[in-house]
């Protein structure tokens, strides 16, 4: 196994990591104990790197990795299940962090190619054209449709520049997990981050299971970032569609550019973008019984936002007067 693939690894199982603690301090132990198991395979894969390769990894001590892996395999045995939650959080959580630094410190892993990213934008112009054929619409406004999607669409294909956007406030980092967050300009000017630069996979996960309700099959979502909480949303309901709507183009961009793009080839997944914000709001106040309006805070800081979007966040100007 090469760095990179061994970086995917780690990425992966953290989130089944991250999920098990999170399930089981909330006393869900069935689910805690399926992304035990499903987490089995990448601790494996992870432990075995750091043993056979001792030159790149001899910052982290071998006895360690044997101790941890006994004490997990023990608690397991034992259904302590309060210890084996203690042990992914404070030592199997840490040491792939730990691993994912190494990584991420020698290695080049941006991997930005120019192929894939035009592919992508292919896959996006085509999610972009059927959310927007997917609204409610007057055959008047057919003209406007057209120019809006032409306009959109130059936008999109227009080169992507880091040094322009740099200069416009923009940028992407690793966080521990290895996984990229993006900061961006926001209404006061301030730039601000759309993920934690901790555990990503935790918050996205905090962030669907909230989001999450019985009985939706349809969630409309403001706010794109780089998707996380978008891809887990889909996972946590895995028959509800989720539409999100986006207003910023280089937001759209930015996911094309460093995500894995896996949202783009999900055909429960659709995309609106909306740079006045006046789609989603024209969608909140027409939502059917079983579906769902939801709003990424972060996003929505972006810019003024209407009623029906405040309405979601309703902790808002509280927080804005702190």
């Amino acid at each position: 196994m090469n760095m990179r693939e061994l970086f995917d690894n780690n990425i992966r199982l953290l989130g089944f990591v991250e999920k098990a603690i999170l399930l089981f301090r909330r006393g869900r132990y069935d689910e805690a104990l399926g992304m035990v198991a499903d987490s089995a395979e990448g601790i494996n894969k992870v432990c075995d790197a750091v043993l056979a390769d001792r030159s790149f990894f001899k910052s982290i001590p071998s006895d360690f990795v044997g101790e941890m892996l006994e004490a997990v395999i023990a608690a397991k045995k034992n259904r302590d299940y309060v210890l084996l939650a203690d042990l992914y959080e404070m030592q199997l959580s840490a040491f792939v962090c730990n691993v994912q630094e190494l990584i991420m410190t020698a290695e080049d892993l941006y991997g930005f190619d120019v192929s894939t990213y035009n592919r992508r934008i292919r896959l996006m112009e085509q999610k972009l054209t059927a959310g927007m054929d997917g609204l409610a619409h007057n055959p008047e406004d057919e003209d406007e449709r057209e120019r809006m999607r032409v306009n959109r669409n130059a936008e999109l294909e227009s080169p992507l520049s880091p040094e322009e956007l740099l200069e416009r406030g923009y940028s992407v980092e690793f966080s521990s997990s290895g996984l990229m967050t993006v900061r961006v300009p926001s209404a006061t000017g301030a730039p601000i981050y759309l993920h934690t630069n901790g555990n990503i996979l935790r918050e996205s996960f905090l962030l669907a299971d909230d989001f999450r309700t019985e009985g939706i099959d349809s969630y409309i979502v403001f706010g794109l970032g780089m998707g996380y909480h978008i891809e887990e949303l889909l996972e946590r309901d895995r028959f509800a569609k989720v539409t999100v709507f986006e207003s910023d183009i280089n937001i759209l961009k930015l996911y094309a550019a460093f995500s894995d793009g896996t949202l783009l080839e999900n055909r429960r997944f659709g995309l609106v973008y909306d740079p006045e914000r006046t789609l989603i709001e024209q969608r909140l106040s027409n939502l059917g019984a079983n579906e769902k309006g939801c709003v990424h805070y972060p996003s929505m800081r972006r810019a003024a936002s209407g009623k029906r979007l405040t309405e979601l966040a309703p902790f808002a100007d509280i927080v804005e007067r702190c």
